[in-house]
């Protein structure tokens, strides 16, 4: 049975939204009774319809929580009597643990499965935890995590996508799942904005999202839900702390914005935005700053209302400031109600002549700029100092545009360009 403090942590992390329906939420710590924890015909809200071990393999529940033990066939945990049936905007939690289990099965591969849809004749359809391969027939969304199993160092561990980190002990997973027609914005995992297509799912492992936007051919509801582990994993045990999903019924983004940026021209700074639709939009706000912490408004510019059609706005800043100018949007419906836009334009004014435009927005530092020799080299520092990463500029871009992968906390960042013998450097806030 698990302890309280380990209960209180869980709480506390997954708490993101008062607003959110609970629609499941179990952390296996009623008892160590394995049954506790479903009914195959008529569980309860917070109960599965099966913990399926497999042969020869076993489940179990400990401290940490449900316990898979894997040597031969498929294991899977199920949810496939209907969570809600008017589930639009689904976010769904969970945290796993990958471990050795000795049995001197020796791995040659497999992976593990999450899985969501819906079929009322065919439970398994979306995802069959019997295969060894992933079913996507009427499933909303499924992601495959590799497994990684070092059977000389007793090792397991799993990535997601080819190229994805390998994961060792603990790690949360967290889906949003959006069933709607619109773009929907949410709160991640790292407290953040993010959003989410049409009809589709963005997948994230602790603070980083390493799946935005991902689409099946079929669009299922994502009522109900599978974790599997495929037969061919070997040697492994799962362990999930816990399993918790909300509906969080997002909000419809009232404007998809296409751009935003900015350059010194003449003696001001032109700002250029557009937008790839816009619903009930009555106007914008333009907000500046010279420090990139505290903004006020500079200027109303009227919105196109309704339209799915792409718009195009700009806007010149005549009275600069000497240094670094930093603008951001804020868009406002007509009924009142606002959102503020995360991306923060800087433009240099007064102190040179490179225009140098920089931004970090989901994962990426974003950097408009054209070297004026062959290679120009790029450095990010943070506010004690230290150089967080290095880049080459080689101005084979599109319009000197520049998408750069690093993560970075939130704070104050210094873009240091140098460019042959000249220099160039701006403030960034992220």
């Amino acid at each position: 049975m698990k302890k309280l403090y380990m209960y209180l942590t869980v709480s506390l992390l997954c708490t993101t939204q008062l607003s959110a329906q609970n629609l499941f939420n179990q952390d296996f710590s009623d008892g160590t009774t394995l049954t506790t924890y479903y009914n195959a015909t008529e569980p309860g809200v917070n109960q599965l319809n099966n913990i399926i071990p497999g042969a020869n393999n076993t489940a179990s529940i400990t401290s940490d929580g449900v316990k898979l033990s894997k040597s031969a066939s498929a294991a899977a945990i199920i949810r496939s009597t209907s969570l809600s049936d008017d589930i639009t905007f689904l976010k769904f939690q969970t945290r796993i643990r990958l471990s050795y289990n000795n049995d001197m099965t020796v791995t040659t591969g497999g992976s593990f499965q999450i899985a969501f849809g819906d079929n009322s004749t065919n439970a398994n359809a979306w995802g069959p935890y019997n295969s060894s391969t992933v079913g996507n027939a009427d499933a909303f969304v499924s992601y495959a995590f590799a497994l990684d199993v070092d059977d000389v160092n007793k090792t397991a561990a799993y990535k997601y996508g080819l190229n994805g980190s390998l994961i060792y002990g603990w790690e949360d997973i967290t889906i949003f799942c959006n069933y709607t027609d619109g773009v929907v914005s949410y709160t991640n995992p790292a407290g953040e904005q993010s959003s989410v297509q049409p009809k589709s799912s963005d997948l994230w492992l602790g603070t980083t999202r390493v799946k935005a936007s991902y689409v099946l051919v079929n669009t299922m509801r994502p009522n109900k839900f599978k974790i599997t582990m495929h037969q061919t994993a070997h040697s492994v045990d799962m362990e999930v702390d816990y399993i918790k999903i909300w509906d969080q019924n997002g909000l419809t983004l009232p404007v998809t914005m296409k751009n935003f940026d900015g350059s010194q021209q003449g003696n001001g700074v032109k700002l250029n935005w557009s937008t790839a639709s816009e619903k009930n939009n009555s106007h914008f706000e333009i907000l500046k700053s010279t420090d990139g912490n505290v903004f006020s408004t500079l200027a109303t510019i009227q919105g196109n209302g309704n339209t799915e059609s792409i718009s195009n706005y700009q806007y010149i800043d005549a009275a600069p400031s000497i240094g670094t100018n930093y603008y951001k949007l804020k868009q406002f419906d007509s009924d009142g109600k606002s959102e503020e836009f995360n991306q923060i334009v800087a433009v240099k004014y007064g102190m040179g002549t490179d225009d140098l435009i920089a931004y970090y927005n989901d994962g990426s530092l974003n950097v408009k700029y054209t070297p004026k020799e062959k290679i120009a080299e790029l450095k990010l520092i943070d506010i004690s100092g230290k150089c967080i990463k290095e880049w080459k500029l080689d101005g084979k871009v599109d319009n000197g545009f520049y998408e750069l992968p690093v993560n970075l906390r939130k704070g104050m960042y210094l873009v240091v360009i140098k460019d042959g013998a000249k220099h160039n450097s701006i403030k960034m806030l992220n």
